[in-house]
């Protein structure tokens, strides 16, 4: 799909709320607030499911899902959830440390747990339902954009 010329891949950030609601967050926003120049005070002390899509775009215009990456947020008691950002960025650092050493036939799996850490700590997978709902939210009829079907719902 993606080798025609006029499509191009965009990146879009939707946080999903507790209630059901899915809100997006403008590029500019996730920035800010992974730097910490600004917060939000509604998820102080609290966890917020995100997820990244990466949307096949034509003319702006949403043609398909590429991928999607679900990160879990923890905002601190102001509403910053830079300090646990930068602390996702260095267990993936720790990823490529090559810590796979081998003394006297024991191999150390330091960092397979690390990983394995990583993921059950600040990741997650949407459900069929959320992806339906995030579908309703990314294909707007009232700007003359025609959600795909089901099957066709993610690029090939």
């Amino acid at each position: 799909m993606l080798d025609n010329e006029n499509l191009t891949v965009g990146l879009r950030i939707y946080a999903f709320e507790k209630q059901g609601k899915i809100r997006r967050l403008p590029i500019v926003m996730f920035s800010s607030l992974a730097r910490g120049i600004i917060r939000m005070v509604e998820y102080a002390d609290e966890k917020l499911r995100v997820l990244m899509v990466a949307l096949v775009l034509e003319e702006r215009i949403p043609l398909a899902i590429h991928s999607v990456y679900g990160s879990v947020w923890r905002f601190d008691e102001e509403g910053s959830p830079a300090e646990s950002l930068k602390k996702q960025i260095h267990s993936v650092l720790g990823f490529f440390d090559g810590k796979y050493d081998v003394r006297d036939s024991v191999i150390d799996i330091t960092s397979c747990l690390e990983k394995k850490m990583f993921y059950e700590k600040y990741t997650w997978k949407p459900t069929i339902e959320e992806i339906d709902k995030l579908a309703d939210r990314i294909w707007r009829p009232e700007r003359g954009e025609k959600r795909p079907s089901k099957a066709d719902l993610f690029c090939s």
